[in-house]
């Protein structure tokens, strides 16, 4: 068999860690905010048992350290002229 997809991976680990902005509010303040309802939501769209919510600079030092897989978010933008 194949290497599991990161989404599998996630479900048999059972966490998910999104990394957020502490003490933001309205983003994040003492476990609540707009952040934090937003990880919640995907922690269950994806089906992990356990969402942990590490502090922006505390997973941006282990993703320079090779430590946590990551996952990106493309952009693009579409122009058309005005008529």
């Amino acid at each position: 068999r194949a290497e599991p997809t990161a989404l599998e991976a996630l479900r048999a680990k059972g966490v998910l860690s999104v990394a957020v902005y502490k003490d933001m509010p309205p983003f994040f303040d003492q476990g609540k905010g707009i952040d934090q309802a937003l990880a919640q939501a995907l922690a269950d769209a994806v089906g992990a048992a356990d969402l942990r919510t590490p502090p922006l600079q505390a997973l941006t030092q282990r993703l320079a350290g090779g430590s946590v897989a990551s996952a990106t978010r493309r952009r693009h933008s579409v122009f058309s002229r005005a008529a």
